[in-house]
C-alpha cells in the first residue's frame, strides 16, 4: 500500500540482506516513512496491514470491500483527493 500510495518502491538500507530486513520489520517495527500530507484514511488502513497480530490485519478480501466502499463515500473521496494537491 505504501508503494501504491508514494508510486515508488521501498528503500531501507540498502547494506542490509533480505533476511536483516525481515528480522528488523518484525521484531523491530521497522516500516516506511508516512507524511504528514498522505490521506489519514489511506493511512490508517496501511497501517492496520502493518499490525503485528495477524488477526488484526485487513485481508485482501477486506481491502477490496474497503476500497468499494470508498467509492461511494464523498469524504473519504473528498480527503483522497485534496492530499492530491
Amino acid at each position: 500500500m505504501w508503494e501504491i500510495l508514494y508510486g515508488k518502491a521501498v528503500s531501507y538500507n540498502q547494506k542490509l540482506d533480505m533476511s536483516q530486513l525481515c528480522f528488523l520489520m518484525c521484531y523491530h517495527d521497522l516500516r516506511p516513512a508516512v507524511n504528514n500530507e498522505a490521506p489519514q484514511c489511506y493511512v490508517n488502513l496501511m497501517k492496520k496491514c502493518w499490525d503485528k497480530n495477524s488477526d488484526k490485519r485487513s485481508s485482501a478480501k477486506d481491502l477490496c470491500e474497503i476500497f468499494d466502499k470508498w467509492q461511494n463515500d464523498e469524504s473519504v473521496l473528498f480527503e483522497l483527493n485534496e492530499s492530491k494537491s
